[in-house]
């Protein structure tokens, strides 16, 4: 089996670093110690180089473990930026049911709101009002109706 370094193993290496502890980097990552062990000794095979030394009192970086922790603290800390990059910034969507409820939210400051000019100024509350100076903004309105009037049919109990 080809043994590879992956960020989850450049996690509990670098955890266990500064941990200084086997036992207490597996504690902090919620996973045996056995199997964080095992992790290491994977990544040290997949470097080709001992990364640490294990005593009875805990372990020790060689010089190639020191440059693996400075590039696994890099990689880890690209890692969560990269996540923060995508998917997962802070864009909350609300939906309101009426032009109440959009006035309320607005005036409690817990959003904006898009609503013709005549609508908000029917409403009580002091609204900061900018005009959409956007080529989105503007709206060709039609009304459409039908022909004729429909006429109510006889006989069915209205």
């Amino acid at each position: 089996m080809t043994h590879r370094a992956d960020p989850y193993s450049l996690r509990l290496f670098v955890a266990a670093a500064q941990a200084g502890a086997i036992v207490r980097a597996a504690a902090q990552e919620h996973i045996a110690a056995s199997a964080l062990s095992r992790r290491l000794a994977d990544l040290e095979h997949a470097f080709g180089t001992p990364l640490l030394v294990r005593s009875p009192r805990g372990i020790d970086l060689t010089d190639a473990g020191r440059v693996v922790l400075a590039r696994g603290l890099q990689i880890d800390e690209d890692l969560q930026a990269l996540v923060q990059d995508l998917g997962r910034q802070f864009a909350p969507m609300v939906s309101v049911s009426s032009f109440d409820a959009v006035c309320r939210m607005v005036e409690a400051g817990l959003g904006i709101a898009v609503v013709a000019h005549s609508a908000a100024a029917a409403y009580a509350a002091p609204f900061e009002r900018r005009p959409l100076d956007e080529p989105w903004a503007a709206r060709s309105l039609h009304l459409y109706a039908l022909r004729r009037s429909p006429q109510p049919r006889i006989g069915h109990g209205f």
